[in-house]
């Protein structure tokens, strides 16, 4: 059974926290990026949205369709967020992701 990957915490997600940090852990096998703090909202929600994108690119790869997909992620972001989510989280935000996703990765039905 391979090793975990350590998880890391990114504190900070300025420009260096964005090209060189958030980059070169997700690069390397060994580290996943666990978590982001920065108090700007913004940004915050710039995480996110990637996020969810891994997500659905994992779903994707595990057969999901995109309407199966799509109701999953959306009820993650309730869970995780609730009434404090951001504008950019909203549930049609989340479906343009999914349709995103899914159009780069040919093969599985919508």
């Amino acid at each position: 059974m391979p090793a975990q990957p350590a998880r890391v915490a990114l504190f900070g997600f300025g420009l260096a926290g964005r090209v060189f940090h958030a980059p070169l852990i997700a690069a390397e096998p060994g580290l996943e990026l666990a978590v982001v703090v920065t108090r700007d909202a913004e940004r915050r929600a710039q995480v996110a949205c990637a996020e969810i994108a891994q997500r659905a690119a994992l779903l994707y790869r595990l057969g999901f369709t995109a309407t199966a997909a799509t109701d999953r992620l959306r009820a993650r972001v309730d869970w995780e967020y609730g009434a404090t989510r951001h504008p950019t989280l909203s549930d049609d935000a989340v479906a343009k992701i999914v349709r995103d996703t899914f159009a780069r990765r040919p093969g599985i039905g919508q």
